[in-house]
């Protein structure tokens, strides 16, 4: 009966399509800026080593501080200097803003795993592909892209996995409006604060049913993508 309630139950709908959509803005920006970071600063230096470890910090700190801070630049500096309603107070706008605080921590972590991925590439490659008259343009998709698919399915498994359990991030910057509330505050506001457990739990194991069937499509779908040196 529960799950037969929870299938058609339109709130729980929404909470699923809040974390989807959520999900994708995290995933999509958190490998693109750890991506674009990795190369920037792959090469080993002093300057590159620090900010290594500048872009990482963000990453050491709980969810929970991350967004109460970001919840503060929204809401007091950013609306202040634009004279524009904090996106934590815009329905539209909500989930892309849980997604910017999200992907602020998470980026320097995906850099880590690209960085060691792209280490791992010999030198010998681009050499011969150099020899061979290939731009650095085809370097970087007939060379790097296949070399490092591993860090791709790396990163884009924990981050999807991730992003598909976010509790925390709704629960300080949107506890009480809808369209910020994900499938895990969904399933908490069912147990804690609406006393049906029972409720709760089938709502927890639908979308733990559901981050299995995803995560493992995605690794092996990217595994598959996978070349050896």
């Amino acid at each position: 009966a529960n799950y037969k309630y929870l299938l058609t139950n339109k709130y729980f709908g929404l909470s699923l399509g809040v974390t989807f959509y959520f999900t994708f803005l995290y995933l999509i920006l958190s490998n693109v800026m750890g991506f674009a970071l990795a190369l920037l600063i792959k090469k080993a230096s002093r300057f590159n080593n620090f900010a290594r470890t500048i872009f990482f910090l963000p990453f050491t700190v709980s969810v929970t501080a991350g967004a109460i801070v970001w919840s503060y630049i929204f809401t007091d500096i950013y609306g202040t200097l634009t004279g524009l309603v904090s996106p934590l107070g815009l329905p539209t706008q909500i989930v892309p803003a849980m997604a910017i605080m999200a992907s602020w921590r998470d980026m320097g972590y995906c850099m880590l795993i690209y960085i060691a991925g792209l280490q791992t590439i010999s030198v010998d490659y681009y050499e011969a592909a150099t020899v061979d008259g290939a731009t650095r343009w085809q370097q970087f998709v007939h060379i790097t892209m296949p070399m490092i698919v591993p860090a791709f399915t790396t990163n884009i498994t924990l981050i999807l996995a991730w992003g598909l359990r976010t509790f925390d991030l709704p629960m300080v910057a949107s506890p009480t409006m809808r369209e910020g509330q994900t499938t895990a505050m969904y399933i908490y506001q069912s147990i804690f604060a609406n006393n049906k457990a029972s409720l709760g739990q089938a709502a927890a194991i639908i979308l733990t049913v559901i981050l299995i069937i995803l995560t493992q499509f995605v690794t092996r779908v990217l595994r598959h993508l996978e070349v050896e040196a």
